[in-house]
């Protein structure tokens, strides 16, 4: 049988990671423990916030726009590199990703929001921690990055006791005084498996926002919160992945 990694995820495979990620770890704490760019909850979900579009994006130059103020936002105040603006077709790729993300219903099911991810990450320079975040902020309700600390926070969901079911992406970790370079599964690389990575893992993340708020009534849980959650879950397990094949 494949891999997570290399389909998608049955409705009872969802429902069995999204219970066992639910209780995983103390999302209040957790919560309360997410820090960027020296916010503190709830001053760094409202900069979170203000990101998302005001209306519908309808052409291109909003789209670049939109996509560098989140880019200045996910890494410290830098645009997007000249390499892949310059790319003959990211200008349309970028564009084609954002409307369909922002106004589909069910992108889980939709393929053309797969062909424009697909597409996107086929750009070079672009990875599935950029391409997520500028799809998190359309709607974070829906949608949540998947970035280096959240594949770490994700380790311990094993697919059929063979692998891991999400893969890690790279990432420079720090252990103790040293500056350590973690490895990302080569599959993260490949725009098919990245897609469908990237689809196990909202439906996970989404049923596991709605497990929570069945339990804890202090906090409407979406995608994205839970995303914030792993981000801090991550920081600490980095030091000590779990090199299971994916």
């Amino acid at each position: 049988m494949l891999d997570a990694s290399k389909r998608e995820l049955s409705g009872i495979e969802v429902e069995s990671f999204a219970k066992k990620l639910a209780n995983l770890y103390d999302y209040s704490r957790s919560l309360m423990e997410f820090e960027w760019k020296s916010e503190r909850m709830p001053a760094a979900w409202e900069t979170r916030q203000a990101l998302r579009p005001c209306t519908v994006i309808e052409d291109s130059r909003c789209a670049i726009e939109y996509a560098q103020s989140v880019h200045r936002w996910g890494f410290n105040n830098t645009s997007i590199r000249k390499s892949v603006l310059n790319h003959d077709g990211f200008e349309l790729c970028l564009f084609k990703l954002i409307r369909e993300w922002q106004q589909s219903d069910d992108v889980l099911v939709k393929e053309s929001t797969k062909t424009t991810l697909r597409a996107l990450l086929g750009i070079p320079g672009v990875g599935l921690a950029t391409a997520t975040k500028w799809i998190c902020f359309l709607d974070q309700k829906r949608y949540a990055i998947y970035d280096s600390r959240v594949s770490y926070a994700l380790q311990n969901l094993i697919f059929d006791g063979t692998g891991r079911a999400f893969p890690y992406i790279g990432s420079r970790v720090s252990n103790g005084r040293r500056r350590d370079i973690v490895n990302g599964d080569a599959c993260v690389n490949n725009p098919d498996r990245a897609v469908i990575t990237y689809l196990n893992y909202l439906a996970v993340i989404h049923r596991t926002a709605q497990l929570l708020t069945s339990v804890e009534k202090k906090h409407d849980w979406s995608a994205s919160l839970v995303e914030c959650c792993l981000f801090v879950e991550g920081k600490s397990r980095s030091k000590k992945l779990v090199k299971r094949s994916v």
